[in-house]
């Protein structure tokens, strides 16, 4: 859908994020290319690592600080491994 053909791995959930976004309206799509968004990718690193289902910061983590930075100065750093 939309570029993804139907023998993609990822056709199904890239046809789940398009409905949601019909059903919620005027939705911006952006690619952001990996490199370009280590927050989310710490994040998910993170994530890995928990033993629970639901972890909510009521403050930035230490870890995700320098990305987020990064990401409103709108410079990519480059990847760690």
């Amino acid at each position: 859908q939309d570029g993804v053909p139907p023998s993609s791995n990822y056709y199904q959930i890239v046809s789940q994020i398009i409905e949601v976004g019909h059903v919620i309206g005027d939705v911006k799509w952006t690619h952001v290319v990996r490199e370009a968004n280590q927050a989310v990718e710490s994040l998910a690193k993170h994530g890995l690592s928990l033993d629970s289902e639901l972890n909510v910061f009521h403050i930035v983590p230490r870890f995700l600080v320098d990305y987020l930075r990064d990401d409103l100065s709108r410079v990519a750093s480059p990847k760690s491994s």
